[in-house]
């Protein structure tokens, strides 16, 4: 009897490379009211490995790509979003997440209102832990200045 066994070469790493976010995002943003405020959570490495060797396996392997991004409001701890799914019912919020060399997630606020003002969080989950990234949203009620 001949037993088939189905088997693939995969890449692993060593040490895989931890994400980080982007040094150059605006950790403060202002907007005017009933306008579109536009939070943006640039991140690198999200899922990169370091390829240091390769493994013959017969198994099924999980998903190297296990961090997720999530935008939590710091006055209530409400989690808004998870990667692209959005956890409200408020239908001003929403997310666009833009791939490519920098995964960048974007949390629009659409007719901004004075209650929205506060600090909001971008998570990169990692285990066994989190990294987080924080950015204030000011809220104005006048038209906003060009200085």
């Amino acid at each position: 009897m001949v037993v088939f066994f189905h088997c693939y070469f995969r890449t692993i790493s060593s040490r895989p490379r931890a994400p980080f976010f982007d040094p150059s995002t605006p950790t403060k943003i202002s907007a005017q009211i009933d306008s579109t405020a536009v939070l943006s959570c640039k991140v690198h490495n999200l899922g990169n490995h370091t390829v240091s060797k390769a493994e013959v396996s017969c198994a099924p392997t999980e998903n190297d790509n296990l961090f997720q991004v999530a935008w939590i409001r710091h006055k209530d701890l409400h989690i808004i979003s998870v990667d692209d799914e959005v956890f409200t019912n408020n239908m001003r919020y929403n997310v666009v997440h833009r791939s490519s060399t920098t995964d960048e997630y974007l949390l629009r606020i659409n007719f901004v209102q004075k209650q929205d003002e506060g600090v909001y969080e971008c998570q990169i989950s990692t285990k066994p832990s989190f990294i987080a990234f924080h950015i204030k949203l000011d809220v104005i009620a006048g038209i906003l200045s060009a200085n």
